[in-house]
């Protein structure tokens, strides 16, 4: 695994891989919260998960962390992000990041009782 790159911001810390992951999936990490994120292609990429700890939402953090994933973005034209359909949360904040809600994934999950919604950005255009 490649070492960290520090970025200008002395909290944040970006992470090429994942260690002991089967995927090719990266990390960006901030005091409070990470987002993983993985390539799908030469034009996608796919926020695996994004946490921010509960003590430091309502910061920012989650949009510091995806103004940092498209920086990254090396060619790549549009993000797209899976929520479960109940995560209220999730959608919003999303949709306040410029996403768009463009598919409901019917029994998406391992239980097939919980849908999910895929939300897509297109790169360009303010976090």
């Amino acid at each position: 695994m490649k070492p960290p790159k520090k970025h200008h911001d002395p909290s944040i810390v970006v992470v090429g891989k994942v260690a002991d992951s089967m995927l090719d999936v990266n990390r960006i990490t901030v005091d409070g919260g990470f987002l993983i994120w993985e390539r799908r292609d030469d034009k996608t990429v796919e926020i695996r998960d994004i946490h921010v700890d509960s003590e430091f939402r309502r910061r920012g953090l989650g949009r510091k962390m995806l103004e940092l994933l498209f920086r990254q973005l090396d060619g790549a034209t549009r993000v797209w992000a899976i929520t479960r359909a109940e995560n209220l949360v999730a959608q919003q904040f999303y949709e306040k990041c410029q996403f768009r809600d463009v598919s409901i994934l019917r029994r998406f999950y391992n239980d097939k009782t919980l849908d999910a919604i895929m939300f897509v950005r297109c790169a360009g255009g303010p976090v």
